[in-house]
């Protein structure tokens, strides 16, 4: 996979999201507890451009049977209600930060949990590892997604 990686880092410059994705992963406490391949699996497409060179896309795909689990906290909700809700998806998909891999990719989180969990911890609450506040700030400052 580093390989195909490092094909793709050369086609242009800036990283591509595919390598924004797997940092974070490796950043977080998902990287530590669990390895990549055990959860994702790397859809690939290529094609040529109008110069006729290849241009490699990697996106990923939860490795789940049917529908991907749904994020069950309400709306608004902040302190120990998301926590617990957090706590509880990530339990139900099988690794830490399930919820923000799983939101960047199937839609199944709301994108506005990561504002809650980003203002719990600025009022502070400290329910995330530091490791992985910095990775939902760097998706908050610069937001993609697949």
């Amino acid at each position: 996979m580093s390989d195909f990686l490092a094909r793709m880092r050369a086609q242009k410059p800036e990283p591509q999201l595919i390598h924004r994705f797997i940092e974070a992963w490796e950043a977080s406490s998902a990287g530590t507890a669990t390895q990549f391949s055990n959860h994702w699996v790397l859809g690939v497409r290529e094609h040529l451009d109008r110069y006729r060179q290849t241009i490699v896309h990697a996106t990923p795909v939860a490795a789940v049977n049917g529908a991907p689990q749904r994020f069950d906290g309400a709306f608004g909700v902040q302190g120990l209600s998301l926590y617990g809700a957090l706590s509880r998806y990530d339990k139900a998909v099988g690794y830490p930060m399930a919820w923000f891999f799983n939101m960047i990719t199937t839609r199944s989180v709301p994108h506005a949990l990561c504002a809650a969990v980003i203002d719990d911890t600025q009022a502070g609450f400290h329910y995330l590892p530091e490791r992985d506040a910095e990775v939902v700030k760097a998706w908050l400052y610069r937001p993609y997604g697949f």
